[in-house]
């Protein structure tokens, strides 16, 4: 699956599953970049539950695991951000 029609076109959703990642789209401002990446992850998970596809249940897992990779990202800039700013000499608001 390389550009994102492609994406679309192999990843054909339900009603159900294109409404649930129409409002993960919406409520958790995943760009369109995380949408692919959710189709395709998606997909793989209904690949690997063999021939009867449910894309409703793997969207819904998809949508967890992009919203738990952009929690830890998040947690883990915070650490390198904070952890640069102790090199620097910067007050992390304790005394040496």
């Amino acid at each position: 699956m390389g550009d994102s029609r492609q994406v679309r076109q192999d990843c054909q959703l339900t009603n159900e599953g294109s409404s649930y990642l129409e409002h993960a789209m919406e409520e958790m401002n995943f760009s369109a970049r995380s949408h692919d990446r959710i189709l395709k992850v998606a997909r793989t998970l209904a690949d690997l539950s063999g021939p009867e596809r449910n894309y409703p249940n793997e969207i819904l897992e998809a949508i967890q695991f992009q919203s738990l990779d952009r929690k830890f990202f998040r947690d883990c800039e915070g650490r390198i951000e904070n952890h640069g700013s102790r090199e620097h000499g910067e007050s992390s608001g304790q005394e040496r």
